[in-house]
């Protein structure tokens, strides 16, 4: 028996014929972190500023994967769409070309903001009714310099490269800006109340978050 992580997030289990569907289950459910491990390293990749990004390496976002496409067009453009971030550039480009990673760059900001505005709104509404917060509305912004804020209004922006992190710390952000609607500070009881709906654990996540930036 065995387990393949395929683009975009499939899990596909292998087994031999005529062995039991039930015992193939349960192989996949005994190695179930090694599955979740796979999956999240894979929705995490960063965008390397210094390392361009080529077709080889199967870049993926949470819910897209990159899909390059030359072709004999003189344009190149951008498909979003299906699970898919598909390039189209002109054939006699290379991968590497400055024009080809400026387009990647162009298509992975597109994806987040996409993706961004999919998921983020539900996730906070999901922990806002979790631990008893309330807020006005919600909006995405392009920051590149806070990953969120609340105003004094209750208003909360929230960054769309939020979605090149894990999950976890994701949640983190947003629970963050979820407290400041209860204490618009960083007093101790602001850290109280933000290490209480982070179970203990927003020290830790804290220093986490110190090996990522914002796109």
């Amino acid at each position: 028996m065995s387990l393949r992580i395929k683009p975009p997030n499939i899990v596909t289990l292998t087994y031999p014929y005529g062995s039991s569907v039930r015992r193939a289950i349960a192989f996949a459910i005994e190695n179930l972190p090694w599955i979740e491990q796979k999956l999240e390293r894979a929705k995490t990749k960063r965008i390397n500023a210094s390392k361009p990004i080529t077709s080889t390496d199967n870049f993926e976002t949470k819910f897209h994967r990159l899909t390059f496409v030359p072709n004999e067009r003189e344009e190149a453009f951008i498909r979003i769409s299906n699970g898919e971030t598909r390039l189209y550039y002109p054939q006699n480009w290379e991968e590497k070309d400055k024009r080809v990673q400026e387009l990647i760059r162009v298509a992975l900001r597109e994806t987040y903001r996409k993706e961004a505005k999919g998921y983020l709104p539900e996730r906070l509404k999901d922990l806002a009714a979790q631990h008893g917060f309330s807020y006005h509305k919600v909006s995405i912004r392009d920051s590149k310099r806070r990953w969120g804020s609340c105003s004094t209004q209750k208003n909360i922006s929230l960054s769309l490269s939020l979605m090149a992190l894990p999950y976890h710390l994701i949640d983190y952000i947003l629970l963050h800006e979820l407290c400041h609607t209860v204490e618009m500070n960083h007093s101790p009881r602001f850290h109280a109340l933000l290490n209480k709906v982070c179970d203990g654990k927003s020290k830790a996540l804290q220093k986490e978050m110190k090996q990522f930036s914002t796109l």
